[in-house]
């Protein structure tokens, strides 16, 4: 499966949870910050990031480096390969 249908699936699993998610990477211009993950949104007032990635694939440094930054100041990061890795982190 290709990163691009995992982002979908996840995406769409999201929105239908409730809350507020967007994709990142739309349209024809990269994102002011790098690094900043493919999926980000708000649910229950706690700020999510969502790196999708294959399976076996890593984040980049900047990625991580984002999450990191999420992540100190209260919001959830985390890397998913699947709409199950997004469920078991959101718990």
């Amino acid at each position: 499966m290709s990163e691009a249908a995992i982002e979908n699936d996840i995406l769409q699993y999201l929105n239908y949870m409730g809350g507020y998610f967007w994709r990142t990477h739309t349209g024809k211009f990269p994102p002011a910050e790098k690094g900043i993950t493919d999926i980000n949104g708000l649910r229950g007032g706690i700020f999510y990031a969502v790196e999708v990635k294959r399976p076996g694939q890593t984040p980049s440094d900047e990625q991580n480096a984002y999450m990191v930054r999420v992540r100190g100041n209260g919001g959830k990061a985390f890397v998913a390969t699947s709409v199950e890795d997004v469920q078991r982190e959101m718990r």
